[in-house]
């Protein structure tokens, strides 16, 4: 329960940049995405919300490879 209420925290509620990137700090932002995303990679892993986790970790790892736009 406390794994889905903070990827859901993180996908609803976080405050993200223009383009998407999630805004979790002013140093280190793209790394704190990335571990995010792994994250939220390991609990689609686990049956929670697998659609729509993957399809939220794949927008910041897509950002993080250089698709900012």
């Amino acid at each position: 329960n406390s794994i889905k209420a903070y990827v859901d925290y993180l996908i609803n509620d976080q405050e993200k940049t223009p383009k998407g990137l999630l805004y979790l700090d002013q140093w280190g932002s793209l790394g704190l995405a990335a571990n995010s995303a792994l994250l939220m990679l390991q609990a689609a892993d686990l049956g929670l919300s697998p659609d729509s986790y993957r399809q939220f970790a794949k927008t910041q790892i897509d950002y993080a490879l250089g698709d900012g736009g």
